[in-house]
């Protein structure tokens, strides 16, 4: 079973909207996913893995999806860290 592309991997969480808020989330989700120690490896009350990932200020940028075992975490973890950094954005503008 392979990885989960990093956009189903990754749920945004709850950000500004505005363009230059957007951009900088988008920014920091690409820098701070190289970094192992910025995913928290976490466990739901169901007892399902998930990961959290944050900025370098402890700030959440993004939670995961719950997953069926740690190993699945795992992968999708390896599969923000490779794919996010290059990851294409598109902002979209306000109407």
């Amino acid at each position: 079973m392979s990885a989960p592309p990093a956009n189903r991997a990754l749920k945004q969480s709850p950000v500004s909207v505005r363009k230059a808020g957007g951009r900088n989330g988008f920014a920091s989700v690409k820098e701070n996913a190289v970094v192992d120690e910025r995913f928290q490896r976490k466990v739901s009350k169901d007892n399902s893995p998930y990961f959290v990932l944050l900025a370098a200020n402890g700030q959440t940028l993004g939670k995961s999806e719950m997953y069926s075992s740690s190993k699945a975490m795992e992968g999708g973890i390896a599969s923000v860290r490779a794919n996010a950094p290059g990851a294409p954005t598109k902002v979209l503008e306000e109407k």
